[in-house]
């Protein structure tokens, strides 16, 4: 992503850029069989997901950026059963700071966060307890989400769960 945003500087370790309906509005019109046959298969991705697409993370010098979209689908599509321990922590790590990047009224950000709260539910026991406890307050402890993320780690790292500040 450094490379195709023109990011002479791999330091930049967020960013983000407001046109992702242009995005989906150019496949639509370029007409391409390949570009649709893409599209209809992300399209409920961009409906529920669209703004998470032009998000973009790192975490830190020398590490991949990519996009808040393309973590999450990493996430539910594979999770902690194709990452080791601590690559499965710098996913939900690098979410997590995505998460902090979306507006409060974006659309996307309910669906991302209750994805994650489902997700974490999943791959708790394969997270370290300091990332947990990181994600509990972080981006992802939204109000609605809380109860949610509360027993992930309840459920996962119980010493954790009787902590009063989560």
């Amino acid at each position: 992503m450094y490379w195709l945003y023109r990011l002479p500087r791999r330091d930049i370790v967020q960013w983000s850029r407001p046109y992702w309906e242009a995005v989906w509005h150019k496949m639509d019109v370029s007409g391409g069989t390949n570009d649709l046959v893409v599209r209809h298969a992300m399209d409920p991705v961009m409906e529920w997901l669209g703004p998470a697409v032009t998000v973009f993370t790192s975490l830190g010098e020398g590490q991949q950026a990519t996009s808040l979209a393309h973590d999450v689908l990493r996430l539910l599509i594979g999770g902690s059963a194709g990452l080791a321990g601590d690559e499965l922590a710098a996913l939900y790590l690098r979410v997590d700071h995505a998460v902090a990047l979306l507006p409060d009224d974006s659309p996307a950000r309910e669906p991302v966060t209750r994805l994650l709260a489902d997700m974490l539910g999943r791959d708790g026991s394969a997270l370290p307890s300091d990332t947990v406890l990181a994600l509990a307050r972080g981006a992802l402890a939204h109000p609605h989400l809380r109860e949610r993320l509360r027993r992930a780690v309840q459920a996962h790292h119980p010493d954790l769960g009787l902590r009063p500040d989560l």
